[in-house]
C-alpha cells in the first residue's frame, strides 16, 4: 500500500485539526510578546501572578476582542468575583458572555467540555486555583478519609479537552496563582503555579504578570512569556499600564510601538509625525494621546 492509499483510508485520522483561530489583546505590545498576530486558537494558555496584577483583566480583555470579531465567548467564575460593571467597562458586550458558577470543579469542567462542543470560542476560567472536588465539599471537615484531588481532576480535565481544543479551533484561558515554592532543592523558585503538573504541560503560552508599580492614578504590569510554544520568544517581555477610571492605557502602548517602528519621532519631550501629509505634533506624553492620531498610528503599526 503506497502512502497515497494510506491517506486515503485514514483521511478521517489525519488532519483533523480546524483552521487556525487568532485571538488578541488590545495592546499591541502583549500580541508582539506571544507571536506578533496574537494567540493561536486550539490551545491553553495560561495568565499566571499575584493577586490583584491584572490576570482577570486581560482575560475579559481578550473577551471583548474576541465577541468583536464575532466569537461566543464563555466565562467560568469559580471564584464568584466576576463584575458585570466592569466587564462592561472593558469593553465586553455582557449581554452575549456566558457566565457560570458552578459549586464543584466537576461540574465547572464538565460545562466547559458542553460549551467546546456547542461552538463556544473561547472559555475562561477564573481560577483554576479555586475549585474544589464533589467529594471535598460532601466530606466532613474532621473526616480524614482520602478525597479525590483538584489536581487529578484537573489532569482529567485537560486529557479530554485538548483533542477538543485542536479540532475546533476554541482557547482555553486559564487564570491561575502562585503559591509558595516548598521544595528542598537547591536554587528552587519561591513561588509556583498552582495545580497538577499537567497543567504545566498542557498550556502553551504562559504570561506571567507581575505588579510593578502602584500609584494614585495608574498601575504599571509587567508580563513576559515563562513558556510559548507559537511562534514568539520565551522570556519576552513589555510593560503595561492600566490606568483608574480608563482601564488599559492603549494610546501610550499605541505610541511607545510607534516609536520603536520609527513610524513616530520624538526630539526632547516632543513627539511628532506626519501622515497623509499632515503634521502632527504634541508636548508630553499626556498631550500626544491627546493630539496624535493613535487610531491611524495603531492601524500603521498593525500593517507593519
Amino acid at each position: 500500500m503506497t502512502i497515497t492509499d494510506l491517506a486515503k483510508e485514514y483521511k478521517d485520522f489525519i488532519n483533523t485539526t480546524a483552521p487556525i483561530e487568532w485571538y488578541q489583546f488590545s495592546l499591541i505590545s502583549l500580541n508582539k510578546i506571544v507571536g506578533g498576530k496574537g494567540i493561536k486558537g486550539g490551545r491553553v494558555i495560561q495568565l499566571l501572578g499575584n493577586k490583584s496584577s491584572g490576570k482577570s483583566s486581560l482575560a475579559l480583555d481578550l473577551i471583548a476582542n474576541a465577541q468583536k470579531n464575532g466569537k461566543t465567548c464563555a466565562y467560568i467564575d469559580f471564584e464568584c468575583t466576576y463584575d458585570s460593571d466592569y466587564a462592561s467597562f472593558l469593553g465586553v458586550n455582557t449581554d452575549d458572555l456566558i457566565v457560570v458558577n458552578t459549586d464543584t470543579a466537576e461540574n465547572g469542567f464538565m460545562l466547559c467540555e458542553k460549551l467546546v462542543d456547542s461552538g463556544v470560542s473561547l472559555i475562561v476560567i477564573d481560577s483554576i486555583a479555586a475549585p474544589v472536588s464533589k467529594s471535598e465539599l460532601d466530606k466532613d471537615l474532621n473526616d480524614n478519609e482520602k478525597m479525590a484531588s483538584t489536581a487529578g481532576l484537573i489532569t482529567r480535565f485537560l486529557k479530554r479537552m485538548l483533542p477538543r481544543l485542536r479540532n475546533t479551533g476554541a482557547l482555553l484561558v486559564v487564570i491561575n496563582q502562585n503559591r509558595a515554592n516548598i521544595s528542598s532543592m537547591p536554587n528552587a523558585k519561591a513561588t509556583k503555579p498552582f495545580g497538577a503538573s499537567a497543567l504545566q504541560f498542557a498550556i502553551t503560552l504562559n504570561i506571567e504578570l507581575v505588579r510593578i508599580k502602584n500609584g494614585e492614578d495608574e498601575t504599571i504590569v509587567q508580563c513576559f512569556t515563562e513558556k510559548n510554544k507559537q511562534g514568539g520568544k520565551e522570556r519576552s517581555k513589555c510593560e503595561i499600564i492600566m490606568s483608574y477610571g480608563e482601564g488599559f492605557d492603549v494610546a501610550h502602548d499605541v505610541i511607545i510601538n510607534a516609536l520603536e517602528l520609527g513610524i513616530l519621532d520624538k526630539k526632547g519631550n516632543t513627539y511628532y509625525t506626519t501622515i497623509d501629509e499632515v503634521e502632527y505634533k504634541a508636548v508630553g506624553m499626556k498631550q500626544a494621546k491627546e493630539k496624535l492620531p493613535i487610531e491611524k498610528l495603531r492601524e500603521m503599526i498593525c500593517n507593519q
